[in-house]
This record gives structure tokens, sequence and C-alpha cells, in this order.
């Protein structure tokens, strides 16, 4: 009994140490479990990091790849442009060239037209007194008869505040009647009658007598056959504020003729006031001066 009893005791000892090693194996073998499960983890993670570095390699090589095909196109471009920055600058140096040798010839032709100008300023100055001259020599004379005239009503009256450009002018208007002459040769004789009718009753009598001491005197009747006599208007305006100055002497530049005219009507104590502005021709000898205000002249 007691070998038996020592028999199981050796036994039970000996199942309690393989107990014992089974369940270190199975801790071992769980840690290893763990470890693995842990290897392949980082296993699949860096398994996804190589796949995106070779997707990143990849696209970098074919980011490459294209930007070595844009640098050979722009390389291309850069050359192309500057073929044509070398043609463009040798056509604007060309051009620059042709400007210069048209621009001197502009200056001397504008060389020649000033010396022109100068020729033509002098010609035309010596017709004007060529024309002056003429017109003096040719000039027809003609007086209108002198009439009293007589103020009959104001057409438009405004207050003088309200006075626009319309009234810095005089205006006035004369109908002339021009009388048809006749002329008349040795013998004969212009009889003009009141009626009509006693000059037609006398066209149609075929002979006239006339006494005279002693004798008588036969004369023929014509009618006259006068020219068309048309009546004419003249209309005048007198400015208000403008004088027409003539007969100026060429005795001194335009700037200060002008200056001294300008000079002379400003003066109150000789009638004048200030100067609007002065048209001012030396050809001619005539000045044209308007006052600011109405009333100077």
């Amino acid at each position: 009994m007691e070998q038996d009893g020592k028999h199981l005791a050796a036994e039970f000892s000996n199942s309690h140490a393989d107990f014992e090693i089974i369940q270190e194996s199975i801790q071992d073998n769980m840690s290893l479990y763990k470890t693995l499960q842990q290897a392949e983890q980082e296993l699949e993670l860096w398994q996804s990091k190589i796949d995106n570095l070779e997707r990143r390699k990849s696209d970098l090589i074919c980011a490459k790849l294209d930007a070595e095909e844009k640098k050979k196109q722009i390389s291309h471009k850069l050359c192309k442009l500057n073929n044509e920055h070398e043609k463009l600058q040798g056509e604007i140096q060309r051009t620059g060239q042709s400007l210069k040798e048209k621009l001197c010839e502009k200056e001397a032709e504008r060389e020649k037209l000033k010396e022109r100008l100068i020729e033509l300023e002098k010609e035309l100055r010596i017709t004007r007194e060529d024309c002056s001259l003429l017109h003096s020599k040719f000039k027809i004379k003609a007086t209108l008869p002198e009439k009293n005239i007589r103020f009959t009503k104001l057409e438009e009256s405004v207050p003088t505040a309200q006075e626009g450009e319309d009234f810095l002018k005089i205006k006035c208007c004369y109908v002339v009647s021009p009388e048809v002459s006749l002329a008349l040769q040795n013998g004969q004789a212009l009889i003009t009658f009141e009626n009509e009718q006693v000059a037609s009753k006398i066209l149609r009598v075929a002979k006239h007598h006339i006494n005279l001491d002693p004798g008588k005197l036969d004369v023929k009747i014509h009618p006259v056959k006068l020219g068309t006599a048309r009546k004419f208007e003249v209309h005048v305006d007198i400015s208000r504020k403008t004088v027409k100055v003539s007969q100026i002497p060429e005795i001194l530049p335009e700037e200060q003729m002008r200056d001294k005219l300008e000079i002379s009507f400003s003066k109150p104590s000789l009638g004048g006031g200030e100067v609007e502005h002065i048209n001012y021709d030396r050809f001619s000898g005539t000045a044209v001066v308007t006052f600011v205000e109405k009333g100077n002249i």
C-alpha cells in the first residue's frame, strides 16, 4: 500500500511537473503568437509604407520624365524666341536707322519749307500792298445823298440787367430806291407827266408842232424805255463794345503794337475802358478793339 501510495505520489508529482511544463509551453506559445501577430502587423505596415514609397517613386519618375519633356519643349521654345529676338533686334536697328534717315530728310524739308514760308509771306505782303494800291486806284466812289433820319419807335426793350448779346449792337435798316437816269443826245428832251394816261394820248398822235417865234417846230415823240430800278436794303449793325482802328503804321513788332493799343484804349481820360481783347493785323494796318463793357465807344 505504501508502495502504491508512493507510486501514486510520484506520478502525481510528475503529472504536476508536466502540467507546469505544458502551461509554460502554452504561455510561451501565446507570447510567441502575440509576437507573430505584432510582427505581421509591423510587416503589413512596412509593406504599406513600401507600396506608398513605390508609388511615390513611380510618380516621381513620371514627373521627372514630364519635367524632362517640358524642359526640352521650353529649351526649344527658348531657342526659337532667341532667334526671333535676334531678328527683331535686327529689324529694330534697321527701322531705327531708316527713321533717323527720314528724320534728317524731314528736318531738311522743314528748313526748306520755313524758307519757302518766309518767301511766301514776303510775296503775300507785296501782293497785298499791290492789291491795296489797285483797290484804291480803281475804287469807284459813290456817295449816297444825305437824308434826315427820324426815330419812330423802339422795337424791343428789356432791362439793362437782362440785356444779352443781341443788345450789344445797334441795328438799323435803310431802303434805297435809286432813280434811273437817261442819257440825252443833242436836240432831245425828256418830259415826265404826272398822269400816265396823258403820256399815252400824246404817243397816239402822229405829228406834233411847237409854236415858236417865228414859225413852228415839228418834233417826233418816242416812248422811253428806262432800265429797271430795284430797291435794295442796307442793313447796318453798330457794335456797342467793338471799334475798328485803321491806318496803323507798321513801326513796332506785332506784340508791342497790340500792347500799345491796349494801353491807349484803356485810359479813362481818353474815353476808354477795360479792354477784353484786340485783333491786330499788321499787314492791313487795322485792329479790332473789344471792350469788356459797353458805353466806351
